[in-house]
């Protein structure tokens, strides 16, 4: 059924009423609408979105969803046992810091990297980003590109398409997890990365969403803020939650670790998603100890 969709959606592009010419200036247009570029290049380059279909879709989920639960066992074991955290190969400011978020789940989203083959209908994993998880603003605002095309509404004439968006989980994580750590009322939120990296424009999109959705939101630059006066600061503007896109290791390396995020995390002042001892897991060594039997 797959190969017979993509077949389909392909000899539309091949149509003198659907010309694939015609189709890149509609897709084009959305990107340009949405502001879908990374730095100066386009999002995407390609006419046709990747198609799942539920059967493939649910087996990705299930097998994402154990390894998801297994690394989750092994973060805790790691916060309690100083020999399995050496297998990670720490830096002396990670193993410094990862105590700052005493809470189990440090994370409110994570990504796993991930090949699919269609012809072994295997998922294969090569990296969990349990630090800096980036793309979601990107796919939800992506598919809506997508969705606008005339060669996709064809296509539905034909095939049911079902949409995932991530923006509305990804609030709701972001506050569940505010609320678990004992925050109250809603919180103002930064969105903290360097002013000059290229996912600025996904950086926008999350803030015009938290802001649709009664949730204040600013972007700032690590550098911007200050601590002051018992809470984080960008301008005037108070940071009760930091959505991190930041790096830690640029952090550190950039503003040492005498800096206000450190200083506001250690008053208790602020609230971080994907904290510092998400740094536990996102080394490419978690695979490691996640595989090794003598662990």
């Amino acid at each position: 059924m797959l190969h017979e969709a993509v077949g389909f959606y392909h000899d539309m592009l091949s149509n003198t009423e659907i010309a694939a010419a015609d189709a890149h200036e509609q897709l084009f247009a959305g990107l340009r609408e949405r502001n879908l570029f990374f730095g100066d290049r386009p999002l995407c380059r390609v006419l046709r979105p990747h198609f799942y279909t539920a059967e493939q879709w649910a087996y990705m989920q299930t097998e994402t969803e154990h390894i998801l639960s297994s690394f989750a066992k092994v973060h805790r074991a790691c916060i309690s046992d100083a020999d399995l955290r050496a297998q990670l190969s720490l830096e002396p400011y990670e193993e410094e810091l990862f105590h700052l978020d005493p809470h189990s789940t440090p994370w409110s989203t994570s990504r796993m990297d991930s090949f699919f083959t269609v012809e072994t209908g295997r998922l294969q994993f090569v990296e969990y980003n349990a630090e800096t998880p980036a793309g979601i603003g990107y796919g939800d605002e992506l598919a809506s590109a997508f969705l606008d095309m005339d060669v996709m509404k064809r296509f539905q004439e034909r095939y049911a398409v079902h949409n995932l968006p991530g923006m509305g989980d990804l609030l709701h994580c972001l506050l569940r997890g505010y609320r678990e750590r004992g925050g109250t009322g809603t919180p103002q939120i930064g969105i903290i990365d360097w002013d000059d990296v290229p996912t600025l424009t996904e950086h926008e999109i999350c803030r015009e969403y938290f802001e649709a959705n009664g949730v204040h939101a600013k972007m700032a630059d690590p550098r911007s803020l200050e601590y002051r006066n018992g809470a984080l600061w960008a301008d005037d503007f108070r940071i009760d939650l930091i959505y991190k896109r930041v790096l830690c290791s640029e952090l550190i390396q950039r503003m040492g670790i005498d800096n206000p995020i450190v200083h506001a995390l250690r008053g208790g002042d602020v609230q971080m998603s994907n904290s510092f001892s998400a740094k536990l897991l996102a080394k490419t060594a978690s695979f490691a100890v996640l595989s090794d039997e003598r662990n």
